[in-house]
């Protein structure tokens, strides 16, 4: 969890957010998205030890939609070429969308 608390922290001053959960919250998240995820490629018939990142993106995008953050005004927002891909910086992207906030 020490690397989702850096990032948290990274976050909230990079951002200027004051509404970013705290590190606890978006790892128990993360976690229910880790525990879903076998089951989510198994049902749309993806091998998850040749997952491309687009598969992987499209996974994420929808256990998001299937998901949603209890934030007034969260949204699910695509980028780039894939569907939920993200394309400069994914890992902040992914934990902030964990966290029930769009990254901007």
């Amino acid at each position: 969890m020490g690397g989702v608390k850096r990032v948290r922290y990274w976050l909230r001053t990079a951002s200027a957010r004051t509404t970013i959960p705290g590190s606890a919250r978006i790892w128990k998240r993360y976690e229910r998205f880790e525990h879903d995820f076998t089951s989510l490629c198994d049902a749309i018939g993806l091998d998850i030890q040749d997952l491309a990142f687009a598969d992987y993106s499209n996974v994420i995008v929808q256990w998001l939609k299937e998901n949603a953050p209890a934030v007034a005004g969260s949204v699910i927002r695509r980028a780039g070429p894939y569907r939920g891909a993200v394309v400069v910086a994914p890992l902040s992207r992914h934990v902030c969308c964990l966290a029930g906030h769009p990254a901007d």
